[in-house]
């Protein structure tokens, strides 16, 4: 048997999958990717999280697409 639990709905939020360095209510930045071959570091204010996903207070729009893995060695 699989479930989910479903604590609370929150609409017209901004989420996304979450990146490895990020916390909830923490600002970080994150590499995001601009034309489909360079990325680009944002800063990214967070807000609440999951497990899985972490709503996007401000730095990012609908439709960017942002790296979930740590990039620090590539600095």
């Amino acid at each position: 048997m699989d479930g989910t639990i479903q604590l609370e709905r929150l609409p017209d939020v901004l989420y996304v999958g979450r990146p490895l360095t990020a916390r909830k209510n923490s600002t970080c930045n994150c590499s995001s990717w601009t034309d489909g071959k360079y990325a680009n570091k944002v800063k990214v204010t967070f807000g609440r999280s999951s497990v899985n996903t972490i709503e996007v207070k401000e730095g990012l729009k609908v439709g960017d697409r942002v790296i979930l893995s740590d990039m620090s060695n590539y600095e």
